[in-house]
């Protein structure tokens, strides 16, 4: 099974495949430096994008390869469709552009494939123990949390 890690702001990379025992303190942490200095107000915004970079961590990789292998993909299905190479417009095309657009923008189930169940049933719970802890956090929380450590 590979090493499938996420990169939390401000605490640096953690595996989802043995996360610590403490995740949560982890989360709250690295969420609460990622939104000092930023007013109340905007709190939900700030969630949202730190979900957002969490979904980019888990693409993480040369934005080369990912272009090369739905090139790929579109020249096998050309091929195995029609028979034929695909033309430069094929890949010029409104449609190709939104389906590219659309993967860069892939939901977090097809991110990856661990390739055993139970590690990515673990590295499945670490994402969303991450979700969960972002989506609740309050600063009351986080003071508690603080304390507790």
């Amino acid at each position: 099974m590979n090493e499938i890690t996420v990169w939390l702001p401000f605490v640096g990379n953690l595996r989802l495949d043995e996360p610590p025992e403490n995740l949560e303190f982890y989360v709250m942490k690295s969420f609460h430096d990622f939104t000092e200095g930023t007013a109340k107000v905007y709190e939900f915004e700030d969630k949202l994008h730190y979900l957002d970079n969490l979904r980019k961590s888990l693409h993480a990789g040369s934005t080369d390869e990912h272009v090369r292998r739905l090139v790929c993909k579109r020249v096998e299905h050309r091929m195995e469709e029609e028979g034929d190479f695909p033309d430069r417009e094929d890949f010029l095309c409104i449609e190709f552009m939104e389906h590219c657009f659309d993967e860069g923008f892939m939901p977090f189930h097809d991110t990856y494939y661990f390739g055993s169940k139970s590690g990515n049933e673990e590295c499945l719970r670490s994402i969303l123990r991450i979700i969960r802890t972002v989506v609740n956090y309050s600063e009351e929380e986080y003071e508690k949390l603080l304390e507790e450590e």
